[in-house]
């Protein structure tokens, strides 16, 4: 959501006698799409999503990175180290929906080993490739945004020595040297982006070879509850901007850019399984399409506006439509545009589907724009047989804490629009304990409740035999059987049986807070952390039936084996190289993504048994999209 959020911690009185029983948000340990991507395809480490650029010795001017894209990695064409995290996730009211992330975590996703200490050390760093820069060039500025902390509480803001530096490199004297400073500050009440412009007029770095590098110090103190550990000290950067003869007067960039994806079309879901969307379409569907933009210059534009969603199974396009020309003014700016069966007549009848909802913009009056690539976003709208709050990415971790907590129970409230019969539950744990053996010791019930008039009811499921811990992309943790529920309300969740926080993944970015309760004791109370719990009820009606290799774009291509184990073959390429080959799991997140030049084989050896999504993009972006089974 475009606001700012805040967490207080509720100090909850007379339950169990104790005064220290409180829901709690931590920050995150592991990035978990980090951690799954550098251990599945951990050539993505030493290059970016965008694989149609080939990095050269000396990068020319314009040096220009909005950090648009879909990789989690800085683009190799520009930079030569992959500790930041790019992202749209992080970062409050960026003036372009990319920015890169300095933290805590490594490039793996894991928490730096010396995090728990209390001395300062360098975190991430963002190290440019050499520039060709020359001595008769003039009026030479680099230009950038920055944010400390984001959005979370201020548990995420970086302390006053938890400095962010920008540094030069000068070939001649072969050193680097620290230009500008930024020291944090936690009493910030204001969280926003600030532009830097550093003119670079020193002979010494006027040379072939010139590099810059950004790079944070952190420190994190020890916590003795290893369930509140967790990631913080955020700085964010956008629109990192190099080259000659910039004017200096002109603080602004003239620049029309999306400040965010685009969001669900289904309310309040993420997610759900496509017979109940189909039962409830009416109802839920959103009548309206949001556009989300930023202005970054101080003159109104006029921007047209454009959608397309496309089943990607069968590639029909089931809904085009134009928003016209509206007025942007300087800063945020977002827009609704009338919708109306955004997924079409349900023409594709089978028990599960995925939507590529597609915005994009154009500047109506052609002014003299700077070069970005933020004029388009993407957004996977997912049927299939779970209900998700969430965008699959926590930002932070939810938990109940504290003395008098051996019986905390929660509970998310979703809804059913026809029977279907409840198998299992997904949850996402944050790997905060480190072994199988601590693990082991926070174990906790799940349970199904029916509705109260708003409120959890009685208790109509409850494993008695309490789970542990398991980690991963939502384990689904399966009932002993099945439950079928009517049209309805129903809530599931948890009996806790200890005092410790279970740091169950919370995202930020879309709040259902008014489905979550906590009970302490005797009543269940309303939660007051602005977001999703990230529990995903699973259902049965889904029966996961393949495509069977179908082509469904203009690449002619076809994969085997289809179930896999170890790789995947693609024939049919032909000479549409270099391609891409993208594997999404059913919750829309790339597992996998790797180059085709003239190697046509997919690994897929380490991941998960499952149904992905595997999207073949030539270098003419036609594409293919085909199901994947995935069988060990």
């Amino acid at each position: 959501m475009n606001k700012k959020y805040f967490f207080v911690v509720f100090l909850i009185f007379g339950f169990f006698g104790s005064i220290n029983a409180q829901e709690v948000l931590s920050g995150i340990s592991v990035n978990s799409k980090l951690e799954n991507l550098s251990r599945h395809n951990p050539d993505m480490l030493k290059s970016s999503l965008i694989q149609y650029k080939i990095p050269v010795d000396f990068i020319p001017l314009p040096f220009i990175d909005d950090f648009t894209g879909n990789s989690p990695y800085p683009d190799n064409y520009f930079w030569s180290d992959s500790d930041v995290y790019i992202n749209s996730t992080f970062p409050l009211n960026p003036p372009s929906y990319g920015v890169a992330t300095f933290d805590a975590l490594n490039k793996y996703g894991h928490m730096y080993t010396f995090a728990d200490t209390e001395k300062f050390k360098t975190g991430d760093v963002l190290t440019s490739r050499p520039i060709m820069l020359d001595p008769s060039n003039k009026n030479v500025v680099l230009s950038f945004f920055y944010e400390p902390r984001g959005i979370g509480d201020k548990s995420g803001a970086p302390l006053p020595a938890d400095t962010f530096f920008l540094d030069f490199y000068s070939p001649e004297t072969q050193k680097w040297k620290n230009i500008k400073a930024f020291p944090g500050d936690t009493t910030q009440k204001e969280d926003y982006f600030h532009q830097v412009f550093v003119p670079i007029t020193q002979p010494e770095y006027l040379q072939k070879g010139f590099c810059f590098r950004f790079r944070n110090n952190i420190h994190l103190k020890k916590i003795t509850d290893p369930g509140q550990n967790g990631n913080s000290e955020f700085w964010h950067i956008d629109y990192v901007q190099l080259d000659a003869d910039r004017d200096t007067t002109i603080k602004k960039i003239r620049d029309v850019a999306f400040s965010r994806p685009p969001k669900s079309l289904v309310s309040p879901y993420q997610s759900l399984p496509w017979e109940q969307y189909k039962t409830a379409s009416f109802s839920i569907s959103k009548p309206q399409i949001e556009t989300f933009l930023h202005n970054n210059d101080d003159t109104t534009y006029s921007v047209a506006r454009f959608f397309e969603i496309r089943n990607i199974f069968s590639n029909k396009i089931v809904f085009k439509g134009d928003g016209g020309k509206k007025p942007c003014p300087p800063g945020n700016f977002s827009t609704l545009d009338d919708i109306s069966k955004p997924f079409g007549n349900f023409d594709y009848d089978k028990d599960q589907s995925v939507y590529e909802v597609r915005s994009y913009i154009n500047y109506t009056q052609n002014p003299k724009f700077d070069k970005f690539f933020n004029d388009t976003v993407t957004f996977l709208q997912v049927f299939k047989n779970y209900y998700a709050y969430d965008d699959g990415s926590p930002e932070r971790g939810y938990g109940i804490s504290g003395e008098g907590t051996e019986n905390a129970r929660v509970a998310m409230c979703f809804e059913t629009f026809t029977p279907d019969s409840l198998t299992g539950i997904g949850f996402f744990f944050n790997p905060t304990y480190k072994d199988t053996t601590q693990s082991r010791n926070y174990l906790f019930n799940i349970t199904v409740w029916d509705d109260n008039n708003g409120i959890p009811g009685n208790k109509i499921y409850e494993k008695l035999d309490a789970d542990t811990i398991r980690y991963g992309n939502f384990p689904i943790y399966k009932l002993d059987s099945g439950i079928l529920l009517q049209a309805g309300k129903f809530y599931v969740g948890w009996k806790q049986i200890n005092p410790k926080s279970l740091n169950m993944g919370f995202d930020l970015n879309n709040d259902n807070h008014k489905q979550l309760f906590y009970n302490l004791g005797t009543e269940w109370q309303n939660s007051g952390a602005i977001g999703s719990l990230m529990i995903r009820p699973v259902f049965n009606h889904t029966t996961n039936t393949l495509l069977n290799n179908k082509t469904v774009k203009s690449l002619k291509v076809h994969i085997s084996p289809n179930p896999a184990s170890e790789s995947v073959y693609i024939e049919g390429l032909n000479d549409d190289y270099p391609a891409i080959g993208t594997l999404y799991s059913m919750t829309g997140n790339i597992v996998l993504q790797q180059t085709l030049n003239y190697d046509n084989t997919i690994d897929v050896s380490n991941l998960a048994t499952g149904l992905y999504i595997l999207k073949i993009t030539g270098r003419k972006n036609q594409y293919a999209a085909v199901k994947l089974m995935i069988q060990h």
